[in-house]
């Protein structure tokens, strides 16, 4: 019954994106960087939110003062923790860093493309992050960038290695990072199956992270991590005092 119910959920969601993705893609040709049609894309993952029954609750926006463009740096877990970070950011204007694969997907990855979202080869370490310079430097003012450091799920609870390429971004043009901490993904669709489970996720927002303040790469990627860890360890992820091993900064 459970693969019945998510296969209808799927069905449902695909309806939602052609139902949204329409008017999305119609728009988009007159908006450049989706700065007009980025609402739609939030009402998407709301729809999609509602259907699966996922409750999203966010803490910690305050921290993180309207209108400064951030680099928001996130743990990753399951790709809900993308509609989790959009839902608890709004109305703040976010473009995702995301592998070029997915512009391959039907309807979607043509809407991930129209919205301005940054599509990079992660197996090019200098051409991603080429291309997220120059998508920051396009962007400055405008919107803020979303960045899983990990570059790919964790399959348990612990921190994997931190790529460098967002925080490279960050000290080049000097854009402040914002910690973020996700809950409850892997609860909601298990790696490797397509079964949906009702329940609930939270996001929790750090202050604001300055590069400058950071002159060391690894102690401005310790620092993050830290705030990170410290936001899981809020929600009850495990105790302050054992963060989960993290190993090493990454080398990309």
């Amino acid at each position: 019954m459970r693969l019945v119910w998510s296969l209808i959920v799927w069905v449902l969601c695909f309806l939602v994106l052609i139902v949204l993705g329409t008017p999305f893609l119609i728009l988009s040709l007159f908006d450049s960087g989706g700065a007009r049609v980025y609402g739609i894309s939030v009402q998407y993952m709301r729809s999609v939110v509602f259907l699966v029954g996922l409750k999203i609750s966010a803490g910690g926006q305050e921290k993180v003062p309207s209108g400064t463009t951030y680099i928001v740096m996130a743990n990753h877990r399951s790709w809900w923790d993308i509609p989790a970070v959009m839902i608890g950011c709004w109305p703040m204007q976010l473009r995702f860093v995301a592998k070029k694969e997915l512009a391959d997907m039907p309807l979607f990855g043509l809407c991930v493309r129209q919205g301005g979202h940054v599509l990079i080869d992660r197996n090019d370490r200098d051409s991603a992050i080429r291309t997220m310079r120059d998508s920051a430097r396009r962007f400055a003012g405008r919107f803020s960038i979303v960045v899983f450091p990990e570059g790919t799920r964790s399959p348990d609870h612990r921190l994997l290695r931190f790529k460098r390429g967002g925080f490279h971004l960050s000290r080049e043009l000097n854009i402040p990072i914002v910690p973020v901490s996700v809950v409850g993904g892997e609860r909601i669709m298990r790696r490797g199956s397509i079964n949906l489970y009702p329940g609930r996720m939270r996001v929790q927002f750090g202050a604001p992270i300055h590069p400058a303040d950071y002159p060391d790469m690894d102690r401005l990627t310790e620092e993050v991590r830290r705030r990170i860890g410290e936001g899981l360890a809020g929600m009850g992820e495990f105790e302050p005092d054992h963060l989960p091993p993290v190993g090493g900064a990454g080398t990309t």
